[in-house]
């Protein structure tokens, strides 16, 4: 039996959730309300929705990809790589009715990475990213 108060829960717009904010409360409610250990956990949620596939020439290069980079952290984000690997026979099916976003051959040798910081688990002052533009866009314009 499932309890219905799941405290580990993000998102759920019910009563009892941490992050549910009065709508016509006063700022003393809604700041007694905030929990900043919720807003930890929305915001790392928040970086478990993409994934990549690598295709190696020889099992040997994959392994050698696996051993060095599985664990690592990405950038500032507090978030490890997590390598799986994925039997040929299944990545048709894995990859099936799923749009790519992104597709790299070859890294280009003017290519600088983001700097990738997620603050709210990096200080321990939270502030929800959830209304945040993109940096590098607000900076172009």
């Amino acid at each position: 039996e499932e309890d219905e108060e799941d405290e580990g829960s993000i998102g759920e717009d019910s009563e009892n959730s941490s992050v549910h904010l009065p709508s016509n409360g006063t700022d003393e409610q809604i700041e007694s309300d905030f929990n900043p250990e919720k807003l930890r956990e929305y915001e790392a949620m928040k970086l478990k929705y993409f994934f990549a596939v690598a295709e190696f020439a020889k099992p040997e290069f994959a392994d050698v990809a696996y051993r060095e980079v599985d664990g690592l952290e990405l950038e500032h984000s507090s978030s490890s790589l997590d390598l799986r690997a994925i039997p040929s026979a299944d990545i048709d099916n894995i990859l099936k009715g799923r749009e790519m976003r992104d597709e790299c051959a070859l890294v280009p040798s003017n290519y600088e990475p983001p700097d990738f910081i997620v603050k709210a688990l990096q200080l321990s002052n939270v502030k929800c990213t959830w209304e945040e533009g993109d940096y590098n866009r607000q900076s172009k314009l």
